[in-house]
């Protein structure tokens, strides 16, 4: 399989992701957990704007983003909460997956730069081992 080839060869676009559960790729031996915002028919974006509460939810955030939820968003989910609460939990594991991994399961840079700026660490393990920079070329 070249890596220019787009036929289910492992990459996913923000477009893969549906309501409920992420696209799965039986091409790709390492899938993450599938997460979901809520049983609702509605969209993520309308779902996730609902989800306000006064606790941080670093599972709320991956579904989030495995559910498809737009970078605007995402990032007034964000905006609700103290930067230093978003900082010091967003590094929680999910489904024993760190946030960042399903960021980069949707292959959106902007997205990516808005959770590292908001304090993931590009340095965490997915499945427990594999650095996350090498879960990013796997995918890709």
């Amino acid at each position: 399989m070249s890596p220019s080839s787009d036929s289910r060869s492992g990459s996913m676009s923000s477009d893969d992701s549906v309501l409920g559960s992420h696209t799965v790729d039986a091409t790709f031996p390492l899938q993450l957990p599938s997460l979901s915002l809520s049983k609702s028919p509605d969209e993520p974006d309308r779902i996730l704007g609902r989800r306000h509460t006064n606790v941080f939810e670093p599972a709320t955030l991956a579904a989030a983003i495995a559910c498809g939820c737009s970078l605007p968003a995402i990032k007034r989910y964000l905006q609700h909460y103290e930067r230093s609460t978003v900082s010091d939990h967003i590094d929680n594991l999910v489904k024993d997956q760190p946030i960042v991994a399903y960021t980069v399961e949707r292959n959106n840079p902007e997205l990516l730069e808005l959770i590292l700026n908001n304090g993931a660490k590009a340095s965490v393990k997915v499945f427990g081992r594999l650095p996350v920079l090498a879960f990013a070329i796997m995918r890709t």
